[in-house]
């Protein structure tokens, strides 16, 4: 899982990304990041983090989380420090994520702004329209440099 979270940190680097593909390789980071570090609810060795509190305290048999050193690192944080982005940017391209879901790889070469923000039926139907465009532009383009005979 490290080895993929280091390539997807490379792609991100890059300046010819275009806003899906950034999304998209941001949410599979999450996905990832999300596995090696679950919430402290999930995690299975929780209960040696919880110490008894002291008999003086005249609560005793109650417990307490231990507290480490801070809040953990977040997400977006560590990200950003990972790949030069701004953690406003990398929370912005899992919104657009989350929002376009399934249609997010359909629209590479689309302008994927314009959906995010627009409720989901629009959206496909806009989603629909951008995948046909693109794909009858690279049909023309085609057309254009076949051999004539």
């Amino acid at each position: 899982m490290q080895a993929e979270i280091i390539e997807i940190d490379e792609n991100l680097c890059r300046s010819e990304l275009t806003a899906s593909q950034r999304s998209s390789y941001t949410k599979r980071r999450k996905v990832i990041w999300e596995a090696m570090h679950p919430p402290a609810s999930q995690k299975p060795e929780q209960a040696k983090d919880v110490l008894p509190i002291e008999a003086n305290s005249g609560t005793s048999g109650s417990t307490i989380p231990e507290r480490g050193r801070g809040r953990p690192p977040e997400f977006a944080a560590v990200t950003a420090a990972a790949t030069g982005m701004t953690k406003q940017a990398i929370n912005r391209h899992i919104a657009r994520a989350e929002a376009l879901g399934d249609d997010l790889d359909r629209l590479v070469g689309t302008s994927l702004d314009a959906f995010i923000n627009l409720p989901m039926p629009e959206c496909k139907e806009l989603i629909e329209r951008a995948v046909l465009d693109v794909q009858s532009k690279k049909s023309c383009f085609a057309f254009q440099f076949m051999p004539s005979k």
